[in-house]
């Protein structure tokens, strides 16, 4: 199962994954938890290309009850095509939750995601290796464990409370410090 988090607009790449399920042969399910301008056209999309059986369109859902979703999945798609994207925070998000991601290589994204360890990259939309990756994801046992093996070294990191932590703990040595 392949979950997307995010706005439901054509550049975020929501268009993209369905296009390449519906030329795999991977019978995977995917779940978009989100809302946007194209939101009506992408369930549009999914029906007229004939997934209306294997993707969900939960529509936009309250922060607390993202942990639902991403129990619910095995990795995590962040295709974004746009030049604007920094660190899309829902990589963060993927990894807190210990799940490995696909990601189109845009912004800051190869900082912290490292190609066949902590999640998959590919340039932005490029069809070809989108299906690539989602399908050696999907099968690849031994990748599949490495991904989430380097993942679970994210994990801490990935978390807020961990920065809360640091930023605490760096304010209480600054204080004695004066």
């Amino acid at each position: 199962t392949f979950l997307f988090v995010g706005r439901i607009v054509e550049d975020k790449g929501i268009f993209d994954i369905l296009d390449v399920l519906a030329r795999s042969d991977l019978r995977a399910r995917l779940i978009v938890v989100g809302d946007g301008p194209d939101f009506d056209a992408a369930h549009s999309l999914a029906e007229r290309l004939g997934l209306a059986d294997r993707v969900y369109f939960v529509g936009q859902v309250p922060y607390a009850k993202l942990s639902e979703f991403y129990g619910a999945c095995d990795l995590v798609i962040v295709p974004s095509k746009n030049r604007y994207e920094g660190f899309p925070r829902v990589i963060m998000e993927s990894w807190g939750y210990g799940k490995p991601i696909i990601v189109s290589d845009v912004g800051g994204i190869r900082a912290f995601v490292e190609n066949g360890e902590n999640g998959i990259v590919f340039p932005p939309g490029d069809l070809g290796a989108l299906k690539k990756a989602m399908e050696t994801a999907a099968t690849d046992a031994d990748l599949y464990a490495r991904l989430r093996a380097g993942v679970a070294l994210c994990r801490e990191v990935s978390d807020g409370r961990y920065w809360q932590r640091v930023l605490s703990d760096q304010l209480k040595a600054n204080a004695n410090v004066a």
